[in-house]
């Protein structure tokens, strides 16, 4: 049997492409594209809420695991202990895990004067009406602040520890006696009421230099339904302004003073985690979240976004995902020095279920 000739020649067009790829390999290994220059050769993602992975200097660690629905968190001045709740408890916890205490209460904040924790109780009132309550962890002492034969809520220090703004009524389910701003001396003396209108009323925070307070207004509009609108006020209770941003929730200043950090809307194009310079200027919509909170040095914030834990710089830029999972993760707030996060994590797949206190640390 014979064989043709052209059956073992390779043919001129295959010659030319095993040439063509000899010479583009030659090319190539003369220069290895590595994994870099890939990156930086590929365009730049979207920074909006896209996963990421956890920066390499966080780690978690679990601290507690005992409470339901936790609902607040506060550090001590020194960055060595937190104080937490959920709707009827109070602990205090250190880093090691050490549970320092226990009592009934609710919505604690650890003053700047390190010894005191203020937070709601019905101690020390017969008809069991809630009020403002000062815990001394140096002896234990519990100490009543406000009237016992009055409600009174949303304590809040300022920077100094020396004053604490809250919201104070005869009952909270009577809308024709409404709540009203007050202060007071962290003895619980000098109190003085700042507001005096017919809408209830919720405080929020002194500003750095305690020279302005942040509150809520609950507002019943034409068709009797009621919203809540973001005021600033001076401390004596002078000069009161509409920010103009509705249902605000954890609203908190900057740390120089100048912005205002707050999950709400303005009712025209912005809803969501808003900052907005403190006079009501510039509102600039930064995220989609909940619970935001400003870093000690006002560069970051971290938030809450589909049960995560996430960080931004303060611009809104630089999204950064720090936890991931199926569990429902929610309030981060930073330790005094600005390395540590605390958060609570829901340890199940039910609405109501243990939660526990968990630490980011950097």
């Amino acid at each position: 049997m014979k064989t043709s000739l052209q059956s073992k020649i390779v043919p001129a067009g295959i010659i030319t492409i095993i040439v063509l790829l000899i010479f583009v390999g030659a090319i190539i290994g003369s220069h290895e594209i590595t994994m870099d220059e890939q990156l930086s050769s590929s365009p730049t993602p979207s920074l909006a809420n896209s996963p990421s992975t956890l920066p390499p200097t966080a780690t978690e660690r679990q601290l507690t695991s005992d409470f339901r629905d936790i609902n607040a968190i506060s550090w001590s001045s020194d960055g060595e202990k937190i104080v937490y709740s959920d709707v009827k408890n109070i602990a205090i916890v250190n880093l090691h895990r050490d549970v320092l205490g226990k009592f009934d209460g609710r919505s604690p904040v650890w003053s700047p004067h390190e010894q005191t924790i203020a937070f709601i109780s019905s101690f020390g009132s017969p008809e069991n009406r809630e009020g403002i309550v000062l815990f001394n962890t140096n002896n234990n002492r519990v100490t009543r602040l406000t009237d016992q034969n009055l409600f009174a809520f949303s304590p809040s220090w300022n920077s100094d520890g020396e004053k604490l703004i809250f919201t104070m009524g005869k009952d909270p389910n009577d809308a024709s006696v409404p709540f009203q701003i007050w202060t007071m001396d962290r003895n619980g003396n000098g109190k003085k009421q700042l507001t005096i209108d017919y809408y209830p009323k919720s405080s929020l925070g002194f500003s750095p230099d305690g020279s302005k307070i942040l509150y809520s207004i609950s507002v019943q509009d034409t068709s009797y339904a009621y919203h809540n609108e973001l005021w600033i006020m001076d401390a004596n209770g002078g000069k009161q302004q509409f920010l103009e941003i509705y249902e605000p929730r954890a609203v908190a200043w900057s740390p120089d003073g100048s912005r205002i950090l707050v999950k709400g809307s303005d009712r025209k194009d912005k809803a969501g985690i808003l900052i907005l310079n403190s006079d009501g200027t510039d509102v600039q919509k930064v995220t989609d979240g909940e619970d935001p909170n400003w870093s000690p040095d006002g560069s970051k914030i971290a938030y809450e976004y589909k049960d995560d834990i996430w960080m931004m710089d303060s611009d809104g830029t630089n999204k950064v995902q720090l936890t991931e999972g199926k569990d429902g993760d929610g309030i981060p707030v930073w330790s005094p020095d600005g390395k540590k996060i605390a958060f609570s994590r829901n340890n199940g797949d039910t609405l109501f279920t243990d939660e526990s206190l968990w630490l980011l640390e950097f």
